[in-house]
């Protein structure tokens, strides 16, 4: 459990079942090893894979309680973005793509909580927040932000899921 008292998993969980959705008839595999190294030593999985005969999707979560996480994201994303692991990943497909009309289109999928609306535009907008910094490297994605708990009312600092979206090349 994080120190925001909310799950990695149980984050992780709403994407996934999102994502399935948006892409109908899929395929979800959860916590897939994959060959590379990080800069946080082994970081050898990926949270979630979720395909179908058009799509494939290499997502990453985090539950965002700091600053860091985003930071954390990057890592996942530049690791991601490794030609190891897009060629381990690619070679997945290979057989069932042999026989397809077209290769399926490939997507990073980042995605992390936030508590506050002002965190949640920042991850949109790419603009700071106290110290809340977007990374360099995901200011080219598609980025954007869904309310999960409203920020009215005492004691009530709005909760939000955010995600950023890539190509997988």
């Amino acid at each position: 459990m994080s120190r925001s008292g909310v799950l990695h998993q149980a984050v992780s969980y709403y994407y996934v079942q999102a994502l399935a959705r948006a892409l109908r008839t899929t395929n979800v595999f959860l916590e897939i090893p994959v060959k590379g190294r990080s800069k946080r030593g082994w970081d050898n999985h990926i949270d979630a894979l979720i395909f179908n005969d058009h799509e494939v999707v290499v997502a990453e979560f985090k539950v965002a309680w700091a600053p860091e996480h985003w930071e954390s994201l990057a890592l996942d994303l530049e690791r991601l973005k490794r030609t190891s692991v897009v060629k381990e990943i690619r070679k997945s497909f290979e057989k069932a793509e042999r026989v397809a009309t077209r290769r399926r289109r490939s997507f990073i999928f980042l995605g992390a909580d936030v508590w506050r609306p002002e965190r949640a535009e920042a991850w949109k907008s790419g603009e700071k927040a106290g110290n809340w910094v977007l990374p360099k490297s995901m200011l080219l994605s598609q980025r954007d932000y869904v309310r999960v708990y409203r920020d009215k009312g005492k004691d009530f600092d709005g909760y939000y899921l955010t995600w950023a979206l890539f190509d997988l090349r």
